[in-house]
């Protein structure tokens, strides 16, 4: 072998594991809309073991808290008034999941991939908007991921 051969031959070999590392498989998504402003994230954390719950070494706290906060999410444009809808990617529905607004609960427990509620008419325009959290539920207690929204009348 030559020596440029040889070179090309081991450089190869060493981007290997940067090909094989950018492989993994991507966090399932959220899909939020209302009238025609739609945004799709996939999890902020998720546990890619099945029946497990979210643990520390798959999301700090910190990451949440900024997310709880309003820091760096997708924010939706909503009118007082229209309905706003949640697809779910079909893995996130097969253990269940729940949506909560500001800290409420709006629904629990849904195994289907898709949901929707009408935003409330007395909600002025402007302001910060309302935080949106929808947790996928692991097997027993804890969450297996978490996606968050910003709801901003409009």
């Amino acid at each position: 072998m030559t020596s440029s051969r040889r070179s090309a031959a081991l450089g190869l070999l060493l981007l290997a594991p940067l090909a094989l590392a950018g492989c993994e498989k991507p966090n399932p998504g959220v899909t939020v809309w209302s009238g025609t402003n739609s945004e799709h994230v996939q999890a902020l954390c998720w546990e890619h073991e099945e029946g497990e719950s979210l643990g520390a070494q798959n999301c700090a706290q910190d990451v949440i808290q900024r997310a709880q906060q309003g820091t760096g999410i997708a924010t939706i444009e909503v009118r007082p008034g229209n309905t706003v809808g949640i697809s779910v990617d079909p893995v996130v529905a097969e253990s269940g999941w729940s949506v909560q607004i500001s800290g409420q609960p709006l629904a629990t427990g849904l195994t289907e991939t898709y949901f929707r509620f009408a935003f409330p008419q007395n909600v002025p325009a402007g302001g910060e908007g309302f935080i949106m959290e929808v947790t996928a539920q692991a097997e027993g207690t804890g969450n297996r991921g978490i996606w968050f929204f910003r709801l901003l009348p409009s």
